[in-house]
């Protein structure tokens, strides 16, 4: 497995309460897509956003690009509930 970061295009956040990443053909087509969850810490409540990596390759490269980034139901969200 390579030993690299892989950016996330128009990330924004500077200070996460925390994140999270998962592996899924989600589409059926065969190919692995990414999902990648971060937790802004943000003025007030947290909240999370996540992007999508569709169709990565042997090296985790998304090959058919990145969903646009979205924010979750805050239910789903444990880590927007905590206080800072």
């Amino acid at each position: 497995m390579p030993n690299r970061y892989l950016e996330i295009p128009d990330w924004f956040s500077f200070e996460n309460q925390g994140g999270n990443i998962a592996t899924a053909d989600l589409n059926g087509n065969g190919q692995q897509d990414v999902v990648v969850l971060m937790v802004d810490a943000a003025p007030g409540k947290n909240r999370g956003l996540f992007r999508v990596g569709r169709d990565i390759d042997a090296v985790g490269n998304p090959t058919g690009g990145w969903s646009p980034g979205r924010q979750t139901r805050t239910a789903w969200c444990r880590l927007c509930w905590q206080r800072k």
